[in-house]
C-alpha cells in the first residue's frame, strides 16, 4: 500500500470521479470497487483495504442477532426430536435453557419431544438446532454462539455474488 505522500489526493480523486467518499463512524473511506465478486476495495489515507464481502456481512448479521431479541415464531409443523433415551432425558432437563435463546421444546401426549417455536433466523437451521442440542449437552452459550454463526453465514452474501455500490458501502 502507498502512503498519502506518494499519491496526491487530487490524483486519487481524478482516477475515480464516479466513486464518492463515504464516512463510516467518523472515518473517511473511499470505496473503489469489487474484485473477483468476492472482495471490496476501499482506500483510507493512502492505504488500500481489501474486505471479504461474505465475512463482513456475516459479522454484521451475527452482531445484529446478539444485540436484538429475534422474532420467535411458532412452527407450522412441529419438528420432532427423535433421540435415544439418555439424550432425550438431557434435552428435557435443559428445556428452560433452550427457552432462553427462543427454542421452545414441548412434549406431546405420547411423550415425544418436539420444537414448537424458535427464532425466525433459525428456521433454515432445524437440523443444526437438533445436532447442537445433542452435541453440546446443555451448554447454552455454545449452542447460541454456533447457531447465530451458522444463521449469519447462511444469510450472508456468498463469494461470487455481485453487489451494487450501496450494498458495498453498507458492508
Amino acid at each position: 500500500a502507498r502512503n498519502r505522500e506518494s499519491v496526491p489526493e487530487k490524483k486519487l480523486q481524478k482516477n475515480r470521479p464516479d466513486v464518492p467518499d463515504f464516512d463510516f463512524k467518523g472515518l473517511e473511506f473511499r470505496y473503489m470497487g469489487q474484485i473477483f465478486d468476492c472482495f471490496l476495495l476501499c482506500e483510507k489515507a493512502g492505504t488500500l483495504y481489501i474486505i471479504d464481502q461474505h465475512a463482513s456481512q456475516e459479522r454484521f448479521f451475527y452482531n445484529s442477532f446478539l444485540e436484538e431479541k429475534d422474532n420467535i415464531q411458532p412452527l407450522l409443523l412441529p419438528f420432532y426430536l427423535n433421540e435415544e433415551c439418555d439424550v432425550r432425558e438431557m434435552i428435557e432437563k435443559n428445556i428452560p435453557l433452550y427457552e432462553e435463546i427462543g427454542i421452545f421444546i414441548k412434549k406431546d401426549e405420547s411423550g415425544a419431544l418436539y420444537i414448537d417455536a424458535m427464532p425466525t433466523s433459525f428456521f433454515e437451521l432445524k437440523n443444526d438446532v437438533l445436532e447442537l442440542i445433542v452435541s453440546q449437552q446443555g451448554n447454552i452459550e455454545n449452542i447460541k454462539t454456533e447457531l447465530y454463526a451458522r444463521a449469519a453465514c447462511k444469510k450472508s452474501i456468498k463469494s461470487g455474488d455481485r453487489i451494487d455500490y450501496d450494498k458495498a458501502v453498507e458492508l
